[in-house]
């Protein structure tokens, strides 16, 4: 029944019998997404399944892989530029970015330095890695600029997140503006 229509036949209390549990459950949502779960501990269950799922949702998906590509290459410029092994500074940065598709990468990449293959080329087994950013990687190993390479790939892909963090964050409002809408 339009809950509207209730209110007009059978007066305010039953409209807010209506219409007050499922606003409740969305205010109680939107509190629990916004405010709780950002505040939870690393280790916390809830946060590992929200970044499990994360990956699977498209909008979320894009945003973590554009910030996981920015901590890793901030992650992995510090490294370098502090002096650490190469070896060390792969580690570091894969397991920095808290995604699945760079957890326990750096031996891929290693293995493959190991064998011959450039930074870069290395880099580009992963397929998490946009073909740009191998290449700005390769070209930055090339030329001995990596130090100041990786930090531009981490503000570049730093920058697509937040612009993508503020599409989600308007595009979630709008969605429950109409839901709220909806219910009037």
């Amino acid at each position: 029944a339009n809950p509207l229509a209730l209110l007009i036949s059978k007066g305010v209390d039953a409209y807010l019998q209506t219409i007050f549990p499922p606003m409740v459950a969305l205010f109680g949502l939107l509190f629990f997404v916004l405010v709780v779960l950002p505040r939870l501990g690393e280790g916390n269950p809830l946060i590992r399944l929200a970044r499990m799922w994360s990956v699977y949702l498209p909008p979320l998906s894009s945003f973590r892989r554009d910030r996981s590509i920015a901590t890793f290459s901030d992650t992995l410029g510090a490294c370098i530029s502090a002096g650490l092994p190469l070896r060390t500074s792969l580690h570091m940065a894969c397991e920095a970015t808290h995604h699945p598709y760079f957890h326990g990468k750096a031996e891929v990449v290693l293995d493959a330095i190991e064998n011959g293959a450039t930074l870069g080329n290395a880099l580009a087994l992963l397929p998490i890695l946009p073909r740009e950013v191998t290449a700005m990687i390769g070209h930055g190993e090339g030329v001995g600029c990596l130090d100041q390479v990786l930090p531009r790939i981490a503000a570049q892909y730093e920058e697509k997140a937040q612009k993508l963090a503020s599409m989600i964050i308007v595009s979630v409002s709008i969605i429950a503006f109409v839901a709220i809408i909806g219910f009037l």
